[in-house]
């Protein structure tokens, strides 16, 4: 639930959200968050292979 008050300030203004919609955007924030932590293993790991082969040589 949020609220304001209103100019009147005699006035409430009231919302409410479902909670089934909090969670599905909830999950869909980790999904997006999961696929970025798999990009940045992603290039360290690139990165680090590039610094052995660099290193090998």
């Amino acid at each position: 639930m949020k609220y304001m008050r209103l100019d009147d300030e005699q006035h409430v203004l009231m919302g409410f959200r479902m909670v089934d919609d909090i969670v599905a955007n909830e999950r869909e924030h980790r999904k997006s968050l999961a696929k970025a932590v798999a990009v940045a293993e992603q290039s360290y790991a690139a990165a680090e292979n590039a610094n052995n082969c660099r290193g090998a040589s």
